[in-house]
């Protein structure tokens, strides 16, 4: 998501603070919105809507070693990128800020393939949300765009961002199991998160991941842990990030190393990757 950025002073409940190392990027990936680590020895990262679909494989340093050319698709909007365990990476074309597209999809591509390959063809999940009808409806109602997509082994999980005027701080949750995987599916909340009301700059989920049965989701300014339970996301914890910048992009390793990544902005420095060790395990 391309953004002017207002640096505003605030305070927050629950803060901790741990020792990261940071990386620059290359100038290839300025808006990288999508990170996801594979075995603890690579990442597989993509740019956001506007640039080519390419799927990026980089070290643990954020080199890049290997690119994939999705070539039956475009990146009209990719927001973010996970994988099933099961050898496929999914990837949501779903970035929809005004809330006005009708071709909002999940890409599925085949993991050996991106690793060996510089072209591969994707399985697309085309899908609608239930509750809309009106592309787009009014400001009140600007709650179908989403930046996060979660896999936790079974389910696919679309966390919607809110854009909403006035802004209500409400993120839709949606599930999507993995053996119902179609084209033309229709989504209907599962349940509903509410982070706050300072608007999306920094109540707004721009990422998310899956990590030991909890789910951690993004804003540009903290990592924010959920347990589920039934129908209900129970706070856990709150990370306060030492930066605020474009955070557009986490993961974990198996170690529990959290990994966040940060598109280039003008006001805030280039692209890079943060690596944040103890505080995902910690406590």
């Amino acid at each position: 998501m391309k953004f002017i950025i207002f640096l505003l002073v605030f305070s927050v409940q629950t803060t901790s603070f741990f020792s990261q190392k940071e990386y620059e990027l290359s100038k290839k990936l300025k808006e990288i919105s999508g990170i996801r680590i594979y075995k603890d020895s690579v990442i597989f990262a993509h740019n956001d809507g506007g640039n080519k679909p390419i799927i990026y494989v980089l070290n643990l340093k954020g080199k890049v070693l290997h690119q994939c050319v999705v070539s039956n698709v475009k990146n009209k909007d990719w927001e973010d990128i996970t994988c099933d365990g099961k050898g496929n990476l999914f990837i949501g074309d779903f970035g929809n800020n005004l809330s006005k597209r009708k071709d909002l999809s999940i890409i599925k591509v085949p993991i050996k393939q991106v690793l060996n390959r510089s072209e591969v063809k994707a399985s697309v999940y085309s899908f609608q949300y239930k509750s809309q009808s009106n592309f787009p409806p009014s400001k009140v109602k600007l709650n179908y765009d989403a930046e996060s997509l979660v896999c936790d082994g079974d389910n696919l999980w679309v966390f919607s961002k809110c854009n909403d005027k006035p802004y209500s701080g409400v993120s839709f949750v949606y599930k999507i199991p993995l053996k119902n995987l179609a084209s033309n599916m229709i989504l209907r909340p599962f349940s509903t998160i509410k982070t706050g009301k300072r608007g999306w700059l920094f109540d707004s989920f721009t990422a998310g991941t899956y990590y030991k049965g909890a789910f951690y989701l993004s804003t540009y300014n903290r990592l924010i842990k959920y347990k589920l339970k039934k129908k209900t996301f129970e706070l856990k914890k709150t990370l306060l990030y030492k930066k605020f910048n474009q955070k557009e992009a986490i993961s974990i390793n198996s170690k529990g190393v959290l990994y966040l990544a940060n598109e280039k902005n003008k006001l805030l420095g280039p692209a890079s990757l943060r690596v944040i060790k103890k505080w995902i395990n910690g406590n």
